[in-house]
């Protein structure tokens, strides 16, 4: 997007400020104190969402939850571990929609011209994630993946 208005339907109803959701990539290289942010990325994860965060935060340093919209009670786990997990969790809502699996015809047309830096593309979405942590190492977590702690925390020492 480059400095370009958004001008997809959302975007133009005034929902969010699209320019809150561009990413100066130039900003994932600056100097961080050493660490592991676990990123998670979430929407309707309601199922595991809470396992899935007890098994992997002793061994993470901090947990950054970037999550959508969900029709599940996605949303109030996210919470009840934010204020459970207080000095480990920070999270942040990402409202524009992305556009990326389980795509019909139209959407992948629609998608495909997308500027290559777009908030509504993964690409953009992974790098608003990454960019909400604050230690030197990034480390994907899946919300539906319960994890071996010891192991775990066995990596991070590494």
């Amino acid at each position: 997007m480059k400095g370009n208005q958004c001008i997809c339907p959302l975007c133009i109803k005034g929902n969010y400020n699209p320019f809150d959701y561009m990413v100066n990539l130039s900003e994932l290289k600056k100097e961080r104190p050493s660490g592991v942010s676990g990123l998670m990325r979430v929407k309707n994860e309601a199922c595991w969402l809470a396992q899935s965060i007890d098994s992997c935060i002793g061994a993470l340093d901090e947990l950054v939850i970037c999550y959508q919209e969900s029709t599940d009670k996605t949303a109030e786990i996210i919470e009840q571990k934010r204020q459970q997990y207080s000095d480990k969790i920070r999270t942040f809502f990402y409202a524009p929609p992305v556009y990326a699996l389980d795509l019909s015809k139209e959407e992948f047309r629609y998608a495909r011209g997308f500027p290559e830096d777009s908030i509504h593309l993964l690409s953009n979405y992974y790098n608003y994630t990454l960019s909400k942590a604050t230690f030197r190492y990034g480390l994907k977590i899946d919300a539906d993946q319960i994890y071996f702690s010891h192991r775990l925390e066995q990596l991070c020492d590494a």
